[in-house]
C-alpha cells in the first residue's frame, strides 16, 4: 500500500493566509444564507397554516 507523503501546511505566506480567511467568510456566509432560508420557509409555512386555518374557521 502506498503511503502519502507529509506535505507542509500552506499558511505559511500571506497570500495563503488570505485564501484561508477569504475562504472561511465565504463558509460563514454560506450558512447565513442557509439560516435566513430556513427562517423565511418556516414564515410561508405557517403564514399559509394560519390562513388556511382562519379560512377553514370561517365557513
Amino acid at each position: 500500500m502506498a503511503t502519502i507523503p507529509d506535505v507542509p501546511a500552506l499558511a505559511s505566506t500571506k497570500g495563503d493566509e488570505r485564501w484561508q480567511q477569504w475562504v472561511a467568510r465565504g463558509v460563514a456566509h454560506d450558512a447565513d444564507v442557509r439560516h435566513r432560508t430556513k427562517v423565511i420557509a418556516m414564515l410561508i409555512v405557517s403564514t399559509g397554516a394560519l390562513v388556511l386555518a382562519l379560512l377553514l374557521g370561517l365557513n
